[in-house]
């Protein structure tokens, strides 16, 4: 299992390494360009390199080049990576001793041996990448010793041969005024970080994507730069020397298994500048955990609350006053797993008096009620920049225009939001920049955004909402196309989704003017009248289209209680209805008619596919049943016209009806008939019978059948 998340993990770090890598970055991980500058190159060494003037690349050439050439006297920085050295002595550097060389990048040259001599010539070098060979560790342990006190900087990454740092192989170094080390991507599973102490100048450390499940020791009292991003850890490293101070300004601790911070975690640290802690496994941040900072701080929690739930089945949670401390003046806490104000203290951020940027985006906070917000926000009246996108957010937070009076930037993009109410931004006097892009705005009205606010703006981003082009936001279009220096995504980014034949037309080619919304202003109650008298109209036809049963109902039984009794007598019938219907519809029987007329109502149906004879002539079996059933029952459909039989049997009911008395033939309508499918005969049928329709909504369905139960007298 932890092989497997490991697995996982270190693949995430390698997708992520370029893309997350943060703004302040140590000299070693500079490219050649940075260390160079803006260099003009030419072939040199047989059109194997590229040489400037004092720097070299000899790059990617694999086994074409196998040694190190001679180079320009002027030489201070050599590239020499992606070849085939194999293995390095002291003969490697010959045609290089004489130079002035102070970088030497030897990456990915399928170096396996390094000899204890190797580096001894190298008397100016002060930077040295051996990073992607995999080098022995024993022969870089003996090779160390070989180096000048000149050097400061020591990558070794991506060897698989290094799994241990031991006291032995740190002890190589200890010569050396070493600034910075990099053992990132390594296969170092345990660290003891005392055995950095003896590195008295290392101030920059990493060690990264190795899969580091645990730390001992305590972290070097010198250190200013410490990356153990990517691994396995689930405790933080102690920091604490002695009871000194750590000097450490800059910590990473992303993507690792990390399952609590509290105070204790931080101790020692007062001077602290940066701590990122991203993609980790934590399911509780305690009250003051970082209440121990002094320096000013900048906090990147992104991703952090657990999914799974601790030992104690506690939900995961950051607690009241967890980021007590004046010191904190940029914060990060994005990506939280769970609704944020249930995983989240209303006062979380009490205490935090100078914070200056609050970046909480990509949050689920639809039910964050204004009592949350209003606690979570309300105390930051230092705030000047505020970040809420992406946050399902229905509503502008009232307490961000109410409380937050010192805000120069607002950026609730890619919310929910509808509407801004008029005044919203009146105590924002200082607000340069509002970003509402990608939300549900149709109408913005001229009371949101007075003269004043406009004229104090420097950017707006209002693109890609669902703007209406009427009269309303003439004045918006007005602004827009006055200052569109100040609009972002303009003009794309302005389009119309009303009306409908102004959909998808850019906001300057709406053609809105102040003339034409005077004509509408004439017009409106004109319009107005002929609309109420519409709407009148349609209420009515909409009254009697859903009571429509209900009439049809009524209508029936006075009429039904007009209707003469049928003169036959009692007993003379089998059946009290013959009932015929197209085969496409026993469904329909089967399903819906005879569970309400038999089992229901207790009545006897004439079913052909259940009583009649077999081995009789069907013209036999129907002139039987009729003249065993008191009535017909005819279920007419689009079906019942296609079919000759049923054709048939319709010719000698008209005939039979006609010498019976009303009410003899019940005509039920399952659908409209389409017009290629009305025969003559049921043209004249449905012309001269009341019919009953079969209703499609299911709430009329009661009053059908109390209409064919007083029609088959029930």
């Amino acid at each position: 299992m932890m092989t497997s998340r490991f697995a996982t993990n270190l693949c995430l770090q390698l997708c992520l390494v370029l893309s997350t890598a943060p703004a302040a970055r140590w000299a070693v991980e500079q490219t050649d360009t940075e260390n160079c500058g803006h260099v003009v190159y030419e072939r040199c060494c047989d059109n194997l390199c590229w040489c400037g003037s004092e720097c070299v690349r000899c790059v990617d050439n694999g086994v074409k080049l196998v040694y190190i050439p001679e180079l320009p006297p002027s030489t201070k920085f050599l590239n020499f990576s992606s070849n085939l050295l194999g293995s390095i002595s002291r003969e490697t550097f010959g045609n290089i001793t004489n130079l002035s060389l102070r970088v030497l990048l030897l990456r990915n040259n399928s170096i396996l041996h390094v000899t204890s001599d190797a580096f001894e010539d190298l008397v100016h070098l002060q930077l040295l990448d051996l990073s992607v060979n995999d080098i022995p560790q024993m022969d870089l342990q003996y090779a160390f010793y070989s180096l000048q006190d000149t050097v400061y900087t020591l990558k070794i990454s991506d060897n698989n041969e290094i799994t241990n740092v031991s006291e032995e192989f740190i002890g190589g170094l200890a010569h050396l005024k070493l600034k910075g080390l990099s053992l990132n991507t390594n296969h170092i599973r345990s660290l003891n970080l005392s055995v950095f102490h003896v590195l008295k100048s290392l101030v920059y450390l990493y060690v990264g994507y190795n899969g580091l499940t645990e730390t001992e020791g305590q972290v070097p009292f010198q250190l200013r730069k410490l990356d153990m991003r990517a691994n396995l850890l689930s405790e933080i490293p102690r920091f604490c020397v002695d009871g000194h101070t750590s000097q450490l300004t800059y910590l990473d601790l992303s993507n690792n298994l990390i399952r609590c911070m509290s105070p204790s975690s931080f101790q020692c640290l007062a001077k602290l500048n940066f701590l990122y802690s991203t993609r980790n496994d934590v399911v509780r941040i305690y009250t003051n955990t970082f209440s121990h900072f002094h320096w000013p701080l900048s906090i990147t929690l992104d991703n952090v609350l657990s999914t799974i739930m601790s030992q104690s089945n506690a939900n995961p949670h950051i607690d009241e006053f967890a980021f007590n401390t004046t010191a904190l003046r940029d914060l990060a806490l994005t990506n939280l797993h769970g609704e944020f104000h249930v995983v989240t203290s209303m006062k979380a951020l009490v205490g935090c008096t100078r914070l200056d940027r609050l970046d909480i985006s990509y949050n689920n906070m639809p039910y964050a009620n204004k009592t949350f917000m209003e606690g979570f926000l309300g105390t930051l009246h230092m705030l000047r920049h505020l970040k809420m996108a992406q946050c399902e957010l229905y509503r502008f937070p009232s307490v961000v225009a109410n409380n937050l009076t010192q805000l120069e930037t607002i950026d609730l993009h890619q919310n929910r939001i509808s509407e801004l109410n008029p005044g919203l931004f009146n105590k924002l006097k200082k607000l340069k920049y509002i970003n509402l892009s990608k939300n549900s705005i149709t109408v913005l009205i001229e009371a949101t955004f007075p003269r004043e606010l406009r004229h104090q703006l420097f950017n707006v981003n209002l693109a890609y909402n669902e703007l209406s082009c009427i009269c309303t936001n003439l004045w918006f279009i007005q602004w827009i196309m006055h200052e569109h220096t100040k609009f972002i995504d303009y003009p794309q980014g302005y389009t119309c989704t009303y009306p409908k034949h102004r959909d998808k037309i850019r906001l300057i080619d709406a053609h809105l003017s102040e003339q034409i919304c005077r004509v509408s202003q004439v017009m409106f109650p004109v319009i107005f009248g002929a609309s109420g008298t519409l709407i009148l109209f349609i209420l009515v036809l909409s009254f009697g289209y859903r009571w429509r049963w209900h009439i049809r109902y009524y209508i029936y039984m006075l009429r039904y209680r007009n209707r003469l009794a049928c003169d036959e007598e009692p007993g003379r019938f089998i059946y009290d209805a013959f009932v015929l219907y197209c085969e496409d519809d026993s469904r329909w029987v089967r399903n819906d008619l005879i569970p309400k007329i038999e089992e229901e109502a207790n009545l006897k149906l004439c079913i052909h596919e259940r009583d009649f004879i077999p081995g009789r002539y069907i013209v036999d079996n129907i002139v039987n049943s009729l003249e065993n059933s008191r009535q017909v029952f005819l279920v007419l459909s689009n079906y019942f016209s296609q079919s000759p039989w049923c054709q048939f049997e319709l010719t000698l009911i008209q005939k039979r009806s006609l010498e019976k008395k009303e009410g003899y033939l019940v005509v039920v309508l399952l659908e409209d008939m389409e017009d290629r499918n009305m025969t003559s005969s049921l043209y004249a049928l449905l012309q001269t019978t009341t019919y009953i329709k079969w209703p499609e909504e299911e709430r009329d369905r009661q009053f059908f059948w109390d209409r064919l139960g007083m029609s088959l007298k029930i």
